[in-house]
């Protein structure tokens, strides 16, 4: 939905630049906006696209009447005002983690590969030396064009300039959002709307090329079928193009709900990063009872459940721990129980640090303890305590972090408690939740539980214990 608005944005801003209609302004405008929304790595390219905008309304305001000329301006202005709270929410998403798909593998591992096999349906050395001297002759041939350009803002707004200047825009504000902001490069499809933009650019740069000085290739235009017959090549009715796996099995959730305790707190369960939405949409939906879906060094050896991707056991120690329980073929997700579950050792039970009343207070530590005599083991920490928050829902994490001797945090995980459950009013012991840690480093000095009030909002922490335990393993250390 995204691409779509995006493309049709980009129609509208065609129109608007042969009949500078503020119709055509107010539909790229609405377009674009819409694109961000539905998909928020869009915004850089909406925030071009808006750029070259009041570009275009520049040079054609010596053209058109004061009124019209202010109307469009006004228009403009105005649509600035949802981008900036798209933007406000992008930062605030980064903030709380939200932005981990991709990696920092590197840009070609993870963007260019990831659509090569989308949409070519393989990947290697070749394509991506081809893909490298498609992109540096089309950022050639747009400088070229630009500086030879009689008038060359104009140039820009046109098609044989625009789709390439945005493609190119859009390869050099991947690498400043990674080395500026520590934003992962983008894969499949969140990297998706670099295709087209990729596709159009060559195209027109080609019809520039073969209009002036080279009419006689033509025929070489054939190579643009490539990339659709390709596409269509690798496409069947009962796939998806998008992998199902990421999704939690609410089968696989029910059977981990419906099994005994044997721990005061819920069970610990090993999954993957992207399960994370789908997960505690459906323990939210289930009262917010069960625990958090663990997914450092997944797949470990310490949860009393792994969720793990068909044809990924790579590691057959798995089933000298797990059993696997149950399959779910329309995620194509198997879930893995443990033979025998690590016995908790209790090493400390400690009274919760109450707040002094109701608080607004963006960080409160319930517990900070010393933890460099348990270096090189696998610890859980949990909480039960009463929370009363005024907000519904209360945007909050109960997290945990570890630092070492100067400070600097070795290792940080939480818990989002409205993911969990949208309303905490007092209840005795509502939160009764903790946090697997597979291994404290070696570094290891302190170890903090708090809660981030990342709103600020008013809350409440009456009472409650925090509990440390030791889980005993029964398997050769895998963490060093």
């Amino acid at each position: 939905m995204s691409i779509a608005f995006l493309m049709l944005g980009l129609y509208f801003f065609q129109q608007m630049r042969l009949k500078n209609r503020s119709s055509d302004l107010f539909g790229i405008l609405l377009c674009i906006t819409l694109a961000a929304a539905a998909n928020l790595t869009l915004v850089i390219p909406g925030l071009i696209v808006y750029g070259l905008i009041l570009l275009h309304l520049f040079l054609q305001a010596s053209t058109e009447t004061r009124k019209k000329s202010a109307l469009q301006f006004l228009i403009s202005l105005l649509a600035i005002i949802p981008f900036y709270f798209l933007i406000e929410v992008s930062f605030a998403f980064k903030e709380r983690g939200a932005f981990y798909y991709g990696s920092d593998m590197g840009f070609y591992e993870v963007t260019v590969q990831t659509l090569s096999r989308y949409f070519i349906g393989t990947y290697n050395n070749s394509i991506a030396i081809a893909l490298t001297l498609l992109s540096v002759l089309l950022f050639g041939i747009l400088t070229v064009n630009f500086i030879r350009s009689r008038n060359r803002f104009r140039f820009l707004l046109s098609p044989s300039g625009i789709y390439a200047f945005l493609f190119t825009s859009l390869i050099l504000s991947i690498f400043a959002l990674y080395f500026v902001l520590g934003i992962n490069f983008p894969e499949d499809r969140v990297a998706i709307h670099l295709y087209p933009l990729f596709i159009l650019g060559l195209g027109y740069t080609f019809k520039s090329i073969i209009q002036h000085p080279f009419p006689n290739m033509k025929w070489a235009g054939i190579i643009f079928f490539l990339f659709p017959v390709l596409f269509l090549f690798h496409l069947h009715p009962k796939s998806s193009v998008f992998s199902t796996q990421e999704r939690t099995s609410p089968v696989i959730f029910n059977y981990i709900q419906s099994q005994p305790d044997h721990f005061k707190f819920p069970h610990t369960v090993g999954g993957y990063k992207t399960q994370e939405f789908c997960w505690y949409y459906l323990n939210s939906r289930n009262g917010g009872n069960e625990g958090k879906i663990h997914t450092n060094y997944h797949i470990a050896l310490d949860a009393d459940f792994q969720i793990v991707r068909d044809g990924k056991m790579e590691d057959s120690a798995l089933f000298n721990y797990y059993t696997p329980v149950l399959n779910d073929p329309f995620t194509e997700l198997t879930l893995f129980e443990r033979k025998s579950r690590l016995e908790p050792e209790l090493l400390d039970e400690t009274n919760a640090v109450p707040t002094p009343g109701v608080v607004d207070f963006e960080f409160h530590n319930i517990l900070e303890t010393t933890i460099a005599e348990h270096r090189n083991k696998t610890m859980y920490i949990g909480a039960e305590m009463t929370l009363n928050a005024a907000p519904s829902p209360f945007i909050a994490w109960l997290a945990i972090t570890i630092n070492d001797a100067e400070g600097t945090s070795l290792y940080s995980d939480y818990i989002p408690l409205d993911w969990l459950r949208k309303n905490w009013k007092g209840e005795n012991n509502n939160v009764c939740h903790g946090i697997l840690i597979h291994d404290i480093p070696p570094e290891a000095e302190t170890l903090k539980f708090y809660l981030w009030n990342i709103e600020q909002k008013d809350y409440s922490i009456p009472n409650g214990k925090c509990y440390l335990y030791e889980l005993k393993r029964d398997f050769p250390n895998r963490y060093n």
